[in-house]
C-alpha cells in the first residue's frame, strides 16, 4: 500500500510503472485526506501553516488494517506480504506502524521521512526502535 497525497496521484503511477515491469504486484495508492491529522502519531503543533497534527494515527492504522483484510478477502490473495510505503509524514507513519501492527510486514518503504517531530528521536529511545535501523 502506498500512501500518497490526494493532491498529487501522479506519484502512484509513475511509481508503479516504473515496478510493475520486474515484479509482479498489486499496488495499492491510498489517498490520504488529512495529512497531519490521519498520519501523525501524537499530536504537535503546526509547523507549516496552521494545521496542527491531530496525533490520529493508531485511528488511521487501524482502517488500514480493516480495509487490507476486506481486500484480500474480496481478491481472494493467500500471501501475507503486504508493505506500507510512503513518503515525508506518511513515510514517518509506515516506520510508526511498522512498530504498531502485525498486519503489515515489517520492511516499510519510507521515502524523505519527515523527522520534523521533536519526539522523534524520544519516543524511537523509548521504544527501543532506532530510526536509523530504517535508513
Amino acid at each position: 500500500m502506498y500512501l500518497v497525497d490526494e493532491s498529487n496521484p501522479e506519484d502512484y503511477e509513475q511509481i508503479y510503472q516504473k515496478i510493475s515491469n520486474e515484479y509482479q504486484l498489486c499496488m495499492i495508492s491510498v489517498s490520504i485526506h488529512d495529512w497531519q491529522g490521519e498520519l501523525s502519531p501524537w499530536p504537535a503543533p503546526a509547523i507549516f501553516g496552521k494545521h496542527d497534527f491531530a496525533g490520529n494515527a493508531a485511528k488511521f492504522l487501524a482502517e488500514l488494517e480493516d480495509f487490507w483484510k476486506w481486500f484480500k478477502n474480496q481478491h481472494n490473495i493467500e500471501s501475507n506480504q503486504v508493505y506500507l510505503c510512503g513518503y515525508s509524514l506518511a513515510g514517518l507513519f509506515t516506520l510508526w506502524a511498522s512498530t504498531h501492527t502485525n498486519t503489515f510486514q515489517k520492511d516499510c518503504g519510507s521515502i524523505s521521512i519527515c523527522l520534523v517531530f521533536e519526539l522523534c528521536t524520544i519516543y524511537a529511545t523509548k521504544t527501543k526502535y532506532m530510526l536509523a535501523k530504517y535508513i
